[in-house]
């Protein structure tokens, strides 16, 4: 979310909700999908930094981080309630490789 506010950017495509019985955010590392107010997803997501059981049923999960849950725990979030707070860190580039 380039400005910060959690509004949703349009990339031009959407996917169904997939959610599944047999996943759960159930530990920190846990990547979802952010839902669109059309019932569908695209491409922004959330890393857990903890369990989250709020969210099971509610959202698609796409993946786990197995290294460099470090990295995710060092980001600084935004502060979108105060105009004046320092910018969170922000994802210039990002390579996803399958294996």
């Amino acid at each position: 979310d380039p400005t910060n506010t959690g509004i949703l950017m349009d990339p031009g495509y959407r996917c169904e909700i997939e959610i599944s019985p047999d996943l759960g955010f159930d530990a920190e590392g846990i990547v979802g999908l952010v839902n669109t107010t059309r019932g569908t997803t695209s491409s922004q997501f959330f890393i857990t930094l903890s369990p989250q059981p709020d969210l099971n049923g509610r959202f698609t999960i796409i993946g786990k981080v197995i290294e460099g849950l470090d990295v995710v725990r060092a980001l600084t979030p935004p502060d979108a309630a105060d105009p004046e707070a320092t910018p969170g860190d922000r994802i210039e580039t990002i390579v996803i490789e399958e294996q």
